[in-house]
């Protein structure tokens, strides 16, 4: 009986890694293989290409957008190209949790590991940190808002906005402060082709003060 509860943290922390790594996740929307091809040993495979390569029957595939399965000695992902392409993302990314945070290749069995990808993969293409600076800048957050500049399924921007509703992010540990900082700076060009930031006081003074120096020969 599967009674251990989501490791909601482990999630959060290996899908910030992935965020940071260098040139893998520059802006948002992005390559989900690219990343899978970067970030894991798993060959990602179309659900075409899986039956004419690997000889898998159409019947083992069901009906999921993706999944994970071996063949050859190989581990692989495969996805439906076929079905709605935000959809598709998805289970690819959440498909590539299960594998980052070390589950059992049929963790459907399990279904605090299920949770556990579902965090990773929306931390990944959603990120909280970007969410919030966003609010902190003025912008309003809507289902709609996230389907447009994620690229996600209206079914993922609602959960998203759900489950953000009921963190505390009053209460933050100094690695998770150190992650938002460094997210946000990562990703300040994103930030600002969506909302600019307002320069505080003291920036605007600092500037005036550089442009002031500049003047003088």
């Amino acid at each position: 009986m599967d009674i251990e509860k989501p490791n909601f943290e482990l999630a959060l922390f290996e899908a910030n890694k992935l965020l940071l790594q260098e040139g893998l996740i520059e802006t948002f929307p992005f390559q989900a293989k690219k990343i899978v091809k970067s970030c894991s040993d798993m060959s990602i495979q179309s659900f075409k290409k899986a039956i004419e390569k690997y000889g898998f029957d159409p019947k083992d595939l069901g009906s999921k957008s993706a999944l994970t399965a071996s063949r050859l000695g190989r581990k692989l992902l495969l996805y439906n190209n076929e079905e709605y392409k935000p959809r598709v993302i998805w289970s690819i990314l959440h498909e590539l949790g299960h594998d980052n945070l070390n589950h059992p290749l049929n963790p459907e069995q399990y279904s605090n590991k299920e949770i556990e990808a579902h965090f990773f993969a929306a931390q990944i293409l959603m990120p909280e940190q970007i969410i919030l600076e966003l609010i902190r800048r003025g912008e309003k957050i809507t289902s709609k808002f996230l389907q447009e500049k994620f690229e996600v399924s209206r079914e993922a921007a609602e959960k998203r906005l759900k489950t953000m509703s009921m963190i505390n992010w009053e209460w933050r540990t100094e690695e998770e402060k150190f992650f938002d900082e460094c997210i946000i700076k990562k990703f300040e060009a994103f930030l600002n082709s969506i909302h600019p930031r307002t320069p505080t006081f003291d920036e605007d003074y600092e500037q005036m003060e550089a442009d002031r120096m500049s003047w003088r020969i």
